[in-house]
């Protein structure tokens, strides 16, 4: 009896060393880290800014009529964008930009695209005393631009602006300005050649 009591003395001994050791090492190591809070959202009152550049790939198909006649188009996104007229400083711009304070938002966007290109053909017939020519040169310029601008008032909302979840109900007012413009001009030129001892070419 006498020896279970010395081991037991020494266990609970043991035991105060670890409890008092741990205890210290919390307290050298500091309490332990919490995660960062997430930053407040911005007072409803201050102005907020967004601003989205965007890309819409252009197909164009149909008629182009000049002086009566119609002209058949029909052009895909890749050839569109091979025939941006470069040398203006934009050719093409896309971007929606918006403008929020409490209810109200304004917002802007903005279309612009400016397309050239040229092209031209021969054709020569030919027949036994003479032969003829006929070419053509075509320059083709399109511009297209979209404006539209407007405001919002929120008349009725469920749960904070922004977060997920919540509802709003907007009252939207605005104007949108849709100008194109095709410019298309042609040089046509006609060569016929008379066969004979002198040779004669009239242009």
């Amino acid at each position: 009896m006498i020896v279970f009591g010395r081991i037991a003395a020494i266990a609970v001994a043991l035991c105060g060393l670890c409890l008092g050791a741990s205890h210290s090492l919390s307290a050298d190591l500091g309490p332990e880290p919490r995660e960062p809070l997430p930053p407040p959202p911005s007072p409803l009152n201050e102005w907020q800014f967004s601003f989205t550049p965007y890309l819409w790939l252009p197909w164009m198909t149909g008629d182009v009529v000049v002086k009566d006649r119609a002209l058949d188009v029909s052009v895909d996104p890749a050839q569109l964008i091979d025939h941006l007229n470069w040398p203006d400083i934009v050719p093409a711009w896309m971007s929606h930009a918006e403008a929020r304070r409490g209810p109200l938002s304004l917002f802007n966007d903005i279309v612009w695209a400016d397309v050239t290109g040229s092209g031209g053909f021969k054709r020569t017939f030919s027949g036994r005393f003479a032969s003829a020519t006929f070419g053509a040169h075509v320059q083709a310029d399109y511009q297209l631009a979209i404006v539209e601008t407007g405001g919002a008032y929120t008349v009725w909302s469920q749960g904070r602006q922004g977060s997920p979840g919540s509802t709003a109900f907007d009252l939207l007012t605005g104007a949108r300005v849709w100008y194109q413009n095709a410019d298309v001009s042609a040089d046509l030129t006609t060569t016929l050649a008379f066969s004979g001892p002198r040779g004669l070419t009239i242009r």
